[in-house]
């Protein structure tokens, strides 16, 4: 068994578990450093590419979900 910050990795499903999810996508960016927009557009965009990375796809199942949750989490304050 490892640790899982949550089941489910769907946007809505993260949204409606978390409300600090749901409130990314009020918090704006600077659109000098982040041209999309808000923190939730960002936040997405952050997941996909580390999803997608071979690096992060040949790690363990427990080092990939404390990574999966470190990005979702980098820009919580």
């Amino acid at each position: 068994m490892i640790w899982q910050l949550t089941q489910n990795r769907d946007w809505a499903t993260l949204e409606k578990q978390f409300s600090w999810v749901a409130d990314m996508k009020y918090v704006n960016q600077h659109k000098t450093h982040h041209a999309e927009g808000d923190v939730a557009v960002h936040t997405q965009m952050v997941i996909d590419e580390l999803q997608k990375n071979s690096e992060y796809q040949s790690l363990d199942e427990q080092t990939k979900e404390i990574l999966w949750a470190s990005a979702l989490l980098h820009d919580v304050e």
